[in-house]
């Protein structure tokens, strides 16, 4: 009997109406290899959204990173989304590899370039597989390298020492033509981080907007600041002396803590401060005079506050009885709210445009089109205003050129060019000065 499938086929997909929005509700904290077991591999990412649930992970064993995590989910309030990641930070020795594409022959003489300098000349001896080896020979011979023969027409040559970097070619005279090809296996890495390891997490999942780590080195800080500068992210780093990191940028913030009298869950107070900033709307709040859950405060003399300011560090102090933030810089001197707020409207537009893009069989290209644009983009300032980021007064204002004097190439194109905005940030009231008059 025939069924009613064979008649009328029917199938339904189930699409979100939405789209996929930037989650700027949350943070990424990156542990070491002795954090975790076996079972959560380098640049895996999971999420969590109760320190519990972390605890209930066997594979998130001890250590630096559960004191994180129990500092970010204790703050009031707190980021309801923490994702986790690994590096193994262990130095890697770099390899590299040399590929002849063709036998080597009578009359060849093959010389190897290690670091800039050049080695004996090796003559062709035999064949093939004696010669190449006698070539392998001469590298290892070299200190600090190995070279093995991998294949017919393939060294593999590694650094002895890990971390360090080296080059290598090969010139082949004489005889027939040999041409030999340089690569890299295995890049070095030296003991900390890279930006490989993070563009690895990244590639594994991009959900999360704030970063921060279990280290404190001023090398991992500024390799991760990068990063997250390159990739619309925010970092908070902790430091434990006056030294200048050099994060040299606006997307990310170092935060003072001594770590002599701060331990244990007491020392993150960069995971304390992103928790409870990422917790909130971007444009709501002020990096500065906030009260934290677990993290301890430092006091500093006159003279260490100084540098602190000069170096565009924050700190976590006692002020008239009460622990503060102070005073919210970013590591380039702007504030820190203002960036993330930046980065937070710019991602707002975006969707909303393409929102409205998606939205409609099409948008046309008339001036009543272009309006349709310029109110999605107006729309995010209002709310802007209403979310505590821009000024009301004056009030952001859109605008766009009239389809009439747009070039006939941008319209063939259908691209609309030119859509502009003003507006002014609501910023922040940090430090006030006070002059009064008593007459007796």
């Amino acid at each position: 009997m025939p069924q009613i499938t064979d008649v009328v086929d029917v199938t339904i997909n189930v699409q979100s109406s939405g789209i996929s929005r930037q989650g700027f509700n949350s943070l990424l904290v990156v542990g070491s290899s002795s954090d975790f077991g076996a079972g959560f591999s380098e640049h895996t990412v999971r999420k969590y959204t109760t320190y519990s649930s972390v605890g209930d992970d066997t594979d998130i064993v001890s250590g630096d990173l559960k004191n994180a995590l129990q500092v970010a989910f204790a703050q009031s309030p707190a980021v309801p989304s923490v994702y986790v990641s690994r590096i193994d930070t262990a130095a890697v020795a770099e390899v590299r590899k040399l590929t002849f594409d063709v036998d080597f022959n009578a009359g060849n003489s093959i010389v190897v370039t290690l670091d800039g300098s050049a080695l004996s000349a090796d003559a062709f001896n035999t064949d093939q597989a004696t010669t190449i080896a006698d070539v392998a020979s001469k590298i290892t011979a070299q200190a600090d390298y190995t070279a093995t023969v991998t294949a017919a027409k393939e060294i593999t040559i590694t650094k002895g020492t890990a971390g360090t970097a080296f080059t290598i070619t090969a010139a082949i005279t004489g005889g027939s033509a040999v041409t030999a090809t340089p690569s890299v296996v295995t890049p070095a890495q030296a003991n900390g981080i890279s930006s490989s390891d993070l563009s690895a997490i990244a590639a594994n999942n991009n959900d999360w907007f704030g970063y921060t780590h279990v280290w404190k080195d001023a090398a991992s800080a500024v390799t991760a600041a990068a990063f997250c500068a390159a990739n619309k992210k925010y970092g908070f780093f902790r430091q434990n002396d006056f030294v200048n990191q050099n994060l040299n940028t606006h997307y990310a913030s170092s935060w003072y803590t001594d770590t002599a009298t701060n331990t244990g869950v007491a020392e993150f107070l960069d995971v304390a401060v992103a928790s409870r900033l990422l917790s909130q709307t971007p444009g709501s709040y002020t990096a500065a005079f906030k009260s934290l859950e677990l993290a301890g405060t430092t006091n500093v003399s006159t003279t260490n506050e100084v540098t602190l300011r000069s170096i565009n560090a924050n700190q976590y102090s006692s002020v008239a009885g009460k622990d503060i933030t102070y005073n919210g810089k970013t590591a380039k001197g702007g504030f820190i709210d203002l960036y993330i707020g930046v980065i937070y409207l710019e991602s707002r537009i975006q969707e909303d445009v393409f929102a409205q893009l998606s939205a409609v069989e099409k948008i046309p290209y008339t001036n009543a089109g272009v309006n349709l644009i310029v109110s999605s983009i107006q729309g995010r300032l209002n709310q802007s205003v209403d979310e505590g980021f821009l000024s009301s007064d004056p009030a952001p204002k859109t605008s766009a050129p009239l389809v009439g004097s747009i070039s006939a190439t941008d319209k063939s194109n259908r691209l609309l060019p030119n859509v502009t905005f003003e507006a002014i940030t609501s910023g922040a009231i940090h430090t006030i000065k006070i002059t009064g008059t008593i007459v007796a």
